[in-house]
């Protein structure tokens, strides 16, 4: 089993802090320039990303900087989860999770392919429709999920509203599934892009997520703040 997953399953199982990045880029340079600084990078899959046949070197970039490899995939499919657990990944995000049975399945699925540490392996689940949130301690409390997020752009679109996490009642519920995840003694986060760290932090979380191009947008903002105007 893989000791950089190992300390990180221990460390969400005391709701230590933790912090990830999604590069944005299937770019194994980038990642390992940017392991070193987090505890996980987030391949996502979902949203463009990698084809399968780039994965494993993005793991490999992720492993030699000390960063664990977590996988969003683009569909829920057995046979496509099947293709990424052979990848070297040490999970997966997976997307609209919405029940304690999804995570069970996936988890059978995990021991199947990879019997010698399919049980060792991480699982976040991603809460980010209205099903997800009326079964959020369901699912925080499911055997086998180490952590979950709060997907806040698809939540929003799921109650009704644009595509804008930073909505304030996008960001009621998220801070209200922070606040009960902490008093279910479990790992939890958000984008923290959105809110800022510390009011997430204040709100429950220990397991947060940057996004790499509103990292690379606010760098940018401020090292151009100064520069003057064309005319």
């Amino acid at each position: 089993m893989s000791q950089l997953r190992a300390d990180l399953k221990v460390r969400l199982a005391r709701r230590d802090f933790v912090i990830g990045i999604a590069p944005k880029f299937s770019s194994a340079d980038l990642v390992a320039a940017l392991a070193p600084r987090f505890d996980y990078i987030f391949i996502d899959c979902e949203n463009a990303g990698p084809d399968v046949e780039r994965i494993p070197d993005l793991v490999r970039a992720a492993h030699l900087g000390g960063a664990a490899a977590l996988l969003r995939p683009w569909s829920k499919d057995m046979g496509v989860l099947r293709r990424y657990l052979g990848c070297g990944i040490d999970g997966f995000i997976m997307p609209d999770v919405e029940s304690e049975g999804e995570i069970a399945a996936v988890r059978a699925l995990m021991t199947d392919i990879r019997p010698d540490d399919g049980g060792a392996m991480l699982y976040f689940a991603l809460i980010e429709t209205v099903r997800g949130v009326e079964h959020a301690r369901e699912i925080m409390l499911a055997e086998g999920c180490d952590a979950t997020q709060i997907g806040t752009s698809d939540l929003a679109v799921s109650v009704g509203l644009p595509r804008r996490g930073d909505h304030e009642k996008v960001r009621d519920i998220a801070f209200r599934l922070l606040e009960l995840s902490r008093a279910l003694g479990r790992s939890s986060g958000c984008p923290v892009n959105k809110y800022g760290i510390a009011p997430v932090i204040e709100a429950g979380g220990n397991c947060v997520m940057l996004f790499m191009g509103d990292v690379l947008a606010a760098g940018l903002d401020a090292t151009m703040a100064g520069w003057p105007q064309a005319t």
